[in-house]
């Protein structure tokens, strides 16, 4: 990873990786570049250039399923950076730690509402849709279903992002309403009428 690098470079991808090891938590790249640059770590092009490059060496993991797609600290970029996490300063680590407590508890109520979707293995055109639901970080929905088109599965998604609670208080509402009761109504005025 850092064969032709100069020692800012190294250091430079090393703090992403460090960043994405400290949240602990998937990232798009607006919020990972976003808060690069809150710190004034590197410019954007440059961030963008070594989230790239370090992908592109397998140390990220990349969720593409999820809209927008996030990136995660893969098993070889803990490797990296257990190994080189020595070249990081001290006083960087800890200012990096502090604002990461800030801002996780502000993608956190980003995260209210999740949609995502994958193809199912060995079948062509199956496509398992989880939707979520959060309140104060506690679940109040996880719904799974199968779809057959992607294109059927990302409208899901949309229309999920945007109306979620809605769909939640009719789901509720669907739910909570008593079917037997409704039957037996319809049942008993029928048989009361000649």
């Amino acid at each position: 990873m850092f064969a032709n690098n100069t020692k800012k470079e190294v250091q430079d991808k090393l703090i992403i990786l460090f960043i994405l090891n400290e949240f602990d938590m998937p990232l798009n790249q607006s919020q990972l570049t976003d808060f690069i640059l809150d710190m004034n770590l590197m410019n954007f092009f440059t961030a963008s250039q070594y989230i790239n490059e370090i992908y592109d060496k397998n140390f990220l993991l990349y969720l593409d399923s999820t809209e927008p797609a996030m990136y995660l600290i893969g098993k070889e970029g803990k490797n990296t950076l257990d190994i080189f996490q020595d070249r990081l300063p001290n006083q960087l680590c800890e200012n990096i730690k502090e604002k990461i407590k800030i801002y996780k508890s502000k993608f956190a109520q980003e995260r209210e509402i999740n949609a995502q979707y994958n193809k199912k293995i060995d079948t062509e055109n199956e496509f398992e849709v989880n939707l979520k639901l959060f309140e104060s970080g506690d679940p109040l929905m996880n719904l799974s279903f199968t779809v057959f088109s992607q294109n059927k599965a990302k409208k899901i998604c949309t229309s999920w992002r945007k109306n979620a609670t809605k769909y939640y208080s009719q789901l509720l509402e669907i739910l909570e309403s008593n079917p037997e009761q409704e039957n037996n109504t319809k049942n008993t005025s029928s048989k009361e009428q000649p």
